[in-house]
């Protein structure tokens, strides 16, 4: 089969790695052209120089190394001009992968060698091996004494850890680019860019509880330091995200980010699955050190481009006009919710609670669940019991994890009575000693302004203390409009509409 199929791709309707599912919740093929939007960071004297070497590694339909190799097979036609010769010396010494599971070895293999075997007469370049530059070496994880409960490198559950899923036949995601036992190769290859859009998780019961895996990846690659990096990634890790805190300290001190392009809505980038928060790619290059260009694009328009200093907040504010807002909002230097707000479970009450369908003597406690009121005995409020004597405003722990305007971003709070408390379903924002108050502060709950704050912190579904850190922390002595609240930060007309429109 001849090379110029790669080049000729675009013309044949419909382009076969289009047309790809998800293998699996964390082996997301990438769309050809989102691939080339990741390419398209790179600088242009990157596709004249014969000398470099790529590394995909995290290969699943082998999408990244196919269009580079067209966009070579274009670009170092003066250095090598003849046509045989150019493509065998870009195959075989500039591309190479590392796949994620057998299968997508095959389908990588198929991708960029159009054949399933790249020794086979078919193959468009012949090697030596069946699988030419694609690498695919199952190891298994790693545990500490063998006694760890989850992957000491990679933090792998428990699920994925027996070697007995090998021995089955089974996949261990034991990606060889982020374990030690597989590292030697790629250190000593010396790779100049490396570029893809590796795993997002490995599942512990899906969602958010779902550990994830791009964080060392992106850490890795950095490790290798070649000239640039490239990836495709989750949006999450800008502001929340299991164990993604170390990351995101991380990323937020370096200075060789130079490019960072953020999508809200993850269907503009994978129509099929919901990625919550996002996902973004950007451009790693290590003799950059600067500001970053910051672009967020929604409904396929950039609705914000600036510069910005990765570093400047705790997380990244993905829109100028949030951190204007937010400039304004700091400059009065108020307390904020931050350490107001209770954590998850604030009365050791469980979703699951039942409790007791009437009030008697024995259960005498009121207790605010998602399916409506039980109530519960004194034993059973294993945590902060003074709390219910308190007048209390409740949020729920959950709200529409919706990233397309005008966003909810919180539930609707509950006003909880003193004898009351509430189950896991909601968390509790703050304690009164009057109704009065938890009225005025429920209904400071439930200005745009508030919400548009937590916005900046929170872009899944799931509400924490931590999202609460920009909301001044205002006395409850009045009731606090939209309106006053523009007026107190000083909000301009164009800040008070973006707001408007931003927040339901």
């Amino acid at each position: 089969m001849n090379i110029n199929l790669l080049l000729e791709q675009k013309n044949r309707n419909p382009d076969i790695l289009d047309c790809l599912a998800n293998f699996s919740s964390d082996e997301v093929p990438t769309p050809p052209d989102r691939a080339n939007e990741v390419l398209d960071l790179l600088p242009s004297e990157v596709w004249e120089n014969e000398n470099l070497k790529w590394l995909d590694p995290g290969c699943k339909s082998g999408v990244f190394l196919r269009e580079i190799a067209k966009r070579l097979i274009v670009g170092l036609e003066d250095k090598i001009p003849i046509y045989e010769s150019r493509v065998e010396h870009i195959f075989k010494t500039m591309l190479y992968g590392s796949s994620i599971t057998e299968l997508t070895s095959y389908v990588s293999t198929r991708t960029l060698y159009c054949s399933k075997f790249a020794n086979s007469k078919f193959s468009s370049v012949k090697f030596k091996n069946t699988t030419g530059n694609i690498r695919y070496n199952p190891l298994v994880h790693v545990t500490k004494n063998g006694k760890s409960k989850s992957c000491i490198e990679c933090r792998a559950p428990s699920t994925y850890l027996s070697e007995e899923r090998i021995k089955k036949g089974l996949e261990t995601h034991a990606y060889e680019f982020i374990h030690t036992q597989g590292r030697k190769w790629f250190k000593d290859m010396k790779f100049d860019i490396i570029v893809g859009n590796p795993p997002y998780q490995l599942g512990d019961g899906g969602g958010s509880s779902a550990t994830p895996l791009y964080n060392h990846f992106v850490q890795k690659a950095i490790e290798l330091n070649p000239r640039y990096i490239s990836f495709i990634i989750p949006s999450r890790w800008f502001n929340t995200g299991k164990g993604l805190g170390e990351f995101r300290k991380q990323m937020l001190s370096e200075t060789r980010i130079s490019k960072l392009i953020n999508y809200p809505d993850a269907s503009e980038i994978f129509p099929g699955p919901s990625i919550k928060g996002g996902v973004c790619y950007f451009l790693w290059d290590r003799e950059f050190s600067g500001e970053c260009d910051f672009e967020t694009v929604q409904n396929k328009i950039t609705i914000s481009k600036q510069k910005i200093s990765l570093g400047e907040f705790d997380v990244i504010i993905r829109n100028s006009k949030g951190i204007d807002i937010l400039k304004k909002v700091q400059s009065k230097n108020e307390l904020t919710l931050k350490d107001v707000v209770s954590s998850q479970t604030p009365f050791g009450i469980l979703s699951s609670f039942v409790g007791e369908t009437n009030k008697s003597k024995t259960a005498s406690i009121k207790v605010y669940r998602r399916s409506g009121i039980s109530w519960a005995k004194k034993s059973e409020v294993s945590r902060n019991y003074g709390w219910k004597d308190s007048w209390k405003v409740l949020v729920p722990k959950a709200s529409d994890g919706s990233s397309k305007p005008p966003l909810s971003v919180l539930g609707k709070p509950i006003i909880s009575e003193p004898e009351s408390v509430c189950s896991q379903t909601y968390l509790v924002a703050s304690l009164f000693t009057s109704e009065k108050e938890a009225s005025y502060f429920q209904a400071y709950l439930g200005t745009k302004f508030l919400r548009f704050l937590v916005s900046l912190r929170k872009t899944t579904q799931d509400v924490k203390p931590s999202s609460f850190d920009y909301v001044p922390k205002l006395q409850m002595t009045k009731l606090y409009t939209d309106t006053e609240l523009y007026k107190r930060y000083e909000l301009t007309e164009d800040e008070i509409q973006f707001i408007e429109e931003t927040i339901k």
